[in-house]
């Protein structure tokens, strides 16, 4: 039997993605899918890629009705909009994977520190487990309230957490250059993401100063807070679906071997599987 699921929140890039997915996937079967928009669309209306595959149209959301039909809902909400529905679904017994950035941080005072918006949810805060099966995988499977990481933290953590692990590279001033395609900024039209702006460039996104990254996160991968620079770095911006993160790091060689310098992982558009390496 197929386990019920419900998309909140399917007019997305993230969403897009999540569907194709679990339209690929032998044991979910996607029930619900809401929407914000007063017209209530068809899915493969707003994601013409998925026409053929999926028969279903979007209403609002309604905890009540999508408990009936769905065991697990995951949430492709804006930052802040996650934390105003998951309390509601928990009290029904439905499961929890949240993509937004609402869940992964530990501390409310954090989260609005770097927000700008109070976290309501506490009792989620202490419920909620990071996503990232390559170093959580234990506690994923039990776990009711899920926090999915984003881009640049899987990149990031994928890269290093080996090399930190095995205790093979110096842990103090590790530098993590990240470039990620325009669909990472989302759905909704922006000057600075229209195709004529965007292409060939490679503008800082989203770090308007230099800034520490908060502690607080769930991830124990990294054992200090990083700062936040402005890369110095270009390459043209050419893809839609991609990230790449470099760190030129000092490593930690066998005697009688030379050391090594950066670690990488990257994530084409051509697939979803993230390929990591230390060389």
């Amino acid at each position: 039997m197929k386990t019920g699921v419900a998309i909140v929140g399917a007019s997305g890039y993230a969403s897009r993605e999540l569907i194709r997915i679990l339209l690929n996937h032998p044991g979910a079967e996607i029930r619900v899918a809401t929407s914000r928009q007063d017209e209530s669309p068809r899915v493969d209306a707003l994601h013409p890629s998925l026409a053929g595959r999926i028969d279903l149209a979007c209403e609002p959301f309604d905890a009540d009705r999508l408990a009936e039909r769905a065991r697990v809902a995951f949430l492709a909400l804006p930052h802040t909009a996650s934390m105003a529905v998951v309390a509601s679904l928990r009290e029904r017994d439905v499961r929890v994977i949240d993509l937004s950035a609402d869940y992964r941080l530990t501390d409310a005072q954090v989260y609005a520190d770097w927000y700008g918006h109070p976290h309501t949810d506490s009792a989620g805060l202490k419920e909620a487990v990071y996503g990232l099966p390559e170093l959580y995988r234990a506690s994923i499977p039990p776990a009711g309230l899920i926090a999915n990481p984003g881009c640049y933290t899987s990149t990031s953590i994928l890269a290093l957490a080996p090399l930190i692990r095995e205790n093979l590279v110096e842990r103090t001033g590790i530098v993590i250059d990240a470039k990620s395609g325009v669909s990472g900024a989302g759905r909704s039209p922006k000057l600075s993401t229209h195709y004529p702006n965007a292409t060939r460039v490679f503008p800082p996104t989203a770090s308007a100063s230099t800034a520490t990254h908060p502690r607080s996160t769930r991830s124990s991968a990294m054992s200090a807070a990083p700062r936040v620079i402005r890369s110095k770095s270009s390459s043209p911006r050419t893809w839609s679906r991609w990230i790449a993160v470099s760190s030129p790091r000092s490593t930690r060689p066998p005697e009688g071997q030379s050391s090594s310098t950066t670690c990488s992982t990257s994530i084409g558009r051509s697939t979803s599987k993230a390929r990591s390496s230390g060389s």
